[in-house]
């Protein structure tokens, strides 16, 4: 994988944090379950082939990254160390593993989803303001772990990640 990037964005931690990666609606989302406050416009201008603009969503627990894509690239997401990367690439990486998805409908209470992991789990909810609709970003702390392609269901959709899960409600 390392041979094939084009480029890469590195996010150090001082200890052990979740990410979530994805691309929706010409934004690459990176999501990590704990706040920190990122330079983005360095980001940017580092990545000006690639990248249009970007921004730092305010959430006082999380760090939230949008940024506007030029081109349709793909991504990669690994860790070194406490860190996360970040990788840009042409081709698409299989990922190292998918989410398991467990899905249940109960009169009661409607669809259940349920995601495999073997760390806990954190929830992010959210309004993608691009969109228009609310997501539910779930970031996992094990590498390369993320849904390969898009499920529907009756009332929400899985989305397509390189890290972590996205539920989007419909």
């Amino acid at each position: 994988v390392k041979d094939k990037l084009l480029s890469t964005l590195v996010f150090p931690w001082d200890s052990e944090v979740s990410a979530g990666v994805f691309k929706r609606a010409g934004y690459l989302w990176i999501v990590f379950d704990k706040a920190k406050d990122i330079d983005i416009n360095n980001i940017i201008a580092k990545n000006s082939e690639y990248f249009a603009s970007g921004k730092q969503l305010s959430n006082r627990f999380y760090t939230i990254l949008r940024i506007k894509l030029k081109d349709d690239i793909n991504t990669v997401a690994y860790k070194d160390g406490d860190s996360w990367v970040v990788g840009l690439v042409t081709d698409k990486i299989e990922l190292v593993k998918t989410t398991k998805i467990d899905m249940r409908f109960s009169d009661l209470q409607g669809s259940q989803v349920t995601l495999d992991s073997d760390s806990q789990l954190k929830q992010l909810r959210l309004i993608d303001e691009e969109v228009g609709d609310e997501i539910i970003i779930v970031p996992f702390a094990d590498e390369s772990i993320g849904t390969k392609e898009r499920y529907k269901y009756i009332d929400f959709a899985l989305l397509e990640t390189t890290q972590g899960a996205v539920i989007q409600i419909i």
